[in-house]
């Protein structure tokens, strides 16, 4: 169980760190600590996600070691895909948010009242779009990756057939983000993550889906609130558009199951 809740400790001590330093930085503005302390989350977060890469990359190089040796994995996951399985799998999951946003909005109304909206539009306030895409687009999904499905997954593969460690990492992956509504969304994200980077033969594949969500996400209420003319029709299209990367990628993701089995 340690070694389960190790690489999440080690993600959020960091966090802590990062984030009562900033305060402690701020503790002569007064009434204008919160504001400034909100401003700068977006890149506490990016900066808590790269040093929890940093730290916990050994970890999963030790893994791997010790998978090799004990004979725990019958195939070694590549670390890349090729250029054209990118492109699908970043559409993927900018599909998967698209879509995943909306069964939210259907059941929201079903779940505790959250402020995670309100909560958001303060950190964002103020952030430059290349900003939000940077730290929350890419730094975030590289760390929750390497966290999450890197070592907590595979450390649950090692011992357990896929669909219990699938739903249990995606339960943790949901806990992990705190607020009801969010880790409703994070919980059912982890379960598509999971079995992405089960069947998909590269380790990369799930943090391109993840960071293709969480870019999209990002993108949408530019598009939709923004100035942009014709925004509704193309957030039509690309849904369209995202549907078919999400069918060509479980097509390819199919074929390279049946061609080259399952972990373990």
């Amino acid at each position: 169980m340690w070694g389960l809740i190790l690489p999440v400790a080690v993600h959020f001590l960091i966090g802590q760190v990062l984030s009562y330093g900033a305060l402690w930085l701020l503790r002569d503005r007064n009434d204008k600590i919160y504001d400034s302390y909100m401003g700068m989350v977006m890149a506490l977060t990016g900066l808590t996600g790269l040093l929890a890469t940093i730290l916990l990359l050994p970890m999963f190089v030790h893994d791997e070691r010790c998978r090799r040796v004990g004979g725990l994995r019958r195939r070694k996951l590549p670390l890349f895909t090729d250029p054209w399985e990118s492109i699908l799998l970043i559409g993927t999951g900018a599909g998967l948010s698209q879509y995943l946003n909306i069964f939210m909005a259907l059941i929201s109304g079903l779940l505790p009242a959250s402020d995670y909206s309100e909560t958001m539009e303060l950190i964002e306030r103020g952030q430059s779009l290349a900003a939000m895409i940077f730290f929350m687009g890419i730094l975030a999904p590289v760390a929750e990756e390497v966290i999450f499905r890197w070592i907590l997954y595979l450390r649950l593969r090692d011992r357990l057939t896929v669909w219990p460690s699938v739903l249990i990492s995606a339960a943790l992956f949901g806990i992990y983000h705190g607020d009801v509504l969010q880790g409703t969304y994070a919980g059912i994200m982890g379960i598509f993550l999971a079995l992405i980077m089960e069947y998909s033969g590269s380790l990369t594949g799930s943090i391109l889906i993840h960071a293709g969500a969480n870019t999209w996400g990002i993108l949408l209420p530019e598009l939709v609130y923004g100035e942009m003319n014709g925004s509704e029709q193309i957030v039509l299209a690309l849904s369209v558009f995202w549907l078919c990367c999400m069918t060509a990628a479980c097509y390819l993701i199919r074929n390279k199951r049946a061609g080259d089995g399952s972990l373990c």
